[in-house]
């Protein structure tokens, strides 16, 4: 029929070829690596999209610069860094092959848009309030007066857990970042547990961040908190006193003390990230908190990477990642769905 084309790749309404589906290459470059081909039907059609035009070429370069190191991904996938591989004792081929079949299915989860590793979106805040009390989703945060009559606002994709009945006044953080305003009550202390870190007040305002990574950080805004952190074999196990403007960082096996600008431990509320010299994978967590979908950093190196920034998320969550690459000179890969990969440029 007239004005049909039998071709994906028609011509635009302006004579010129219509822009290449870069998410149909992806796609394709899932299933054709996915270890799951036995008749090569989808090594074929990969091989036949990118031999359609100059800028398919291109573009299949480009996917497969992004995934050209699988088998590393793999093991990081598994547990295992590539770091730490034994040196001179290559693997079997099964167990490579097997490995680069994970790879791929991590990808294909990805592309595809299937399981936890695909797209974080404001279905999020739904699932968590299965298991949790309280929970909010990607971009969302939620203000609540508790029943004792603090206030406490939770961060986009957080979680906690309540227990504010009788003589206890206990709030677990599941994950992400909270903000106290705890009522006095001298007979009832106030505590926030995260992980294995345990805050402990009576009347004052703080912060509480428990990071995908499992760095949990403590800030006080005003007043004091008493901050329990686990035994360590090198180390006496402590209470810390904290103060306004002190923040105790305690992760990765190391603790840090610090001071902290109090105006600027509230930022988040206002919707500002203020990012203090914290691992790039961290970074990158607070901002997928605001947007539609998980980030991958494939270079354990690069994710390990110091950073600081501050981001203003009046124009969303991308917007803020892609200010915050171009700043450390990085790519930003998007995939179908709304993961991304970042790498070096």
């Amino acid at each position: 029929m007239a004005g049909e084309h039998s071709s994906s790749q028609g011509d635009g309404h302006d004579g010129r070829p219509a822009p290449v589906d870069e998410e149909q290459g992806w796609e394709l470059y899932a299933r054709a690596t996915s270890g799951d081909d036995p008749d090569g039907a989808a090594a074929r059609a990969w091989a036949g999209w990118r031999r359609l035009s100059p800028d398919h070429e291109a573009i299949a370069r480009r996917i497969e610069s992004v995934w050209s190191d699988a088998d590393a991904l793999a093991v990081e996938v598994a547990g295992r860094p590539a770091a730490m591989r034994t040196p001179g004792r290559p693997r079997p081929q099964r167990r490579r092959s097997a490995l680069k079949a994970l790879a791929a299915s991590v990808l294909m989860a990805a592309v595809i848009g299937y399981g936890a590793l695909a797209t974080r979106g404001h279905w999020q805040g739904a699932i968590l309030n299965l298991t949790h009390d309280v929970a909010t989703g990607v971009g969302e945060r939620r203000e609540l007066l508790l029943a004792d009559g603090s206030r406490m606002v939770l961060d986009a994709a957080s979680a906690v857990d309540l227990a504010m009945a009788g003589d206890r006044r206990d709030v677990i953080l599941a994950r992400g970042r909270l903000l106290v305003e705890v009522a006095r009550d001298p007979d009832r202390p106030f505590t926030v547990t995260a992980g294995t870190v345990r805050a402990l007040v009576l009347g004052t305002g703080f912060t509480v961040e428990r990071r995908p990574s499992g760095t949990v950080s403590v800030a006080v805004l005003h007043g004091r908190v008493q901050v329990a952190v686990p035994h360590e074999p090198r180390q006496d196990p402590g209470r810390y006193q904290l103060g306004p403007g002190d923040r105790l960082t305690f992760g990765h096996g190391e603790m840090a003390l610090d001071r902290i600008d109090p105006d600027r431990i509230a930022a988040w509320t206002r919707g500002v990230l203020l990012i203090d010299g914290r691992r790039l994978e961290d970074a990158v967590a607070m901002i997928d908190a605001h947007r539609g979908g998980a980030s991958f950093i494939p270079d354990p190196d690069l994710a390990a990477m110091r950073v600081s920034a501050s981001l203003n998320l009046d124009g969303g969550g991308d917007a803020a990642l892609d200010r915050l690459a171009a700043a450390l000179g990085l790519a930003v890969h998007r995939l179908p769905g709304g993961p991304v990969v970042i790498t070096r440029r």
